[in-house]
């Protein structure tokens, strides 16, 4: 096991720095300057402050520099916010959403599997097809309408919340929600599908042969076997939540990660855009391979073969 992973390990860092590579190299191919500006510079003021970034050298010169840079802990500073390190925007901003998008991902997994077990342990009733409709509800409703549905009838119209920042704990309630919604309605659907499809296996009428209850032989062995699909969701999905959501985080006023998505980019900053993708692909990588050891763990045919 501990070899399959080193080799999974290996791969992922092999795809982060590839990654890292060709954000690098797409931004310099990008025309224009980080310094370009409505009112422009004279322009032995922008060759100074390009050269001052060593923007001036080739772009292997800055690529060896930014790398050097990169092992020694050194993102650089941030070329918009003149004198800020791109780390410590970086680590202000990951607090918040880290802790929401931790809360939302577990959340989102036990809601989940549980509309789409409840789902498909009654398929074709009333409640199969009321968490289905709440489910596709969850998918096809764009993040800022549910975000601003949620602020209006809890925090204007019901007054049981704060409607913005993170200024009380009651502040987290409403966005963590907004976050989990699509989250537990892609988990229900998929888990939904799988426990309808693993239903009709062998293994379901064996237990049921040997007088294992309906119910126990539902909720242990069917819903066990048919996490695997859900398994494989959790990495991207965590990713994606953990590093926020830029729509959510900007209805709520959240000082997280996603305020620096765009403006980066809008900015051509690129210290900040490499830090950025940096930390997503290390979120991804490590999200990655804790769905690997799950996997490991989940399914003995993976560990047979990992053990070869």
């Amino acid at each position: 096991m501990t070899l399959y992973l080193l080799r999974r390990l290996t791969f992922s860092l092999t795809s982060l720095f590839a990654l890292v590579c060709i954000t690098f190299f797409l931004l310099r191919f990008a025309p224009g300057s980080p310094f370009d500006s409505d009112k422009a510079w004279p322009p032995d003021v922008q060759a100074l402050i390009e050269t001052q970034y060593g923007l001036h050298d080739s772009l292997f010169a800055q690529f060896g520099t930014w790398v050097s840079n990169l092992l020694h802990g050194n993102f650089g500073e941030s070329f918009h916010y003149i004198g800020i390190p791109v780390s410590e925007m970086i680590g202000g901003a990951i607090g918040p959403s880290a802790i929401l998008g931790g809360f939302a991902l577990v959340i989102a997994l036990f809601f989940g599997i549980l509309l789409g077990a409840v789902a498909a342990s009654h398929k074709g009733t009333f409640l199969d097809f009321s968490a289905m409709f709440l489910a596709v509800a969850g998918v096809t409703l764009p993040a800022y309408l549910v975000a601003t549905l949620l602020i209006l009838l809890f925090s204007t119209i019901l007054g049981w919340l704060p409607p913005a920042l993170l200024s009380e704990p009651g502040s987290y309630v409403l966005p963590i929600v907004a976050l989990a919604l699509r989250p537990i309605a892609m988990i229900a659907r998929l888990t939904r599908s799988s426990m309808i499809e693993n239903m009709g296996k062998d293994f379901v009428r064996t237990a049921l042969s040997k007088g294992v209850t309906r119910q126990r032989t539902v909720w242990v062995h069917v819903l066990r076997n048919s996490l695997m699909p859900v398994i494989g969701l959790i990495g991207p999905l965590a990713a994606n939540i953990v590093t926020g959501s830029y729509v959510v985080e900007l209805v709520f006023q959240i000082p997280g990660l996603a305020q620096h998505f765009v403006s980066s980019v809008i900015n051509r900053d690129y210290p900040l855009v490499l830090g950025l993708t940096l930390t997503y692909g290390t979120v991804l990588v490590v999200s990655n391979l804790f769905v690997d050891a799950l996997y490991v763990w989940a399914d003995p045919r993976i560990r047979v073969e990992a053990e070869r």
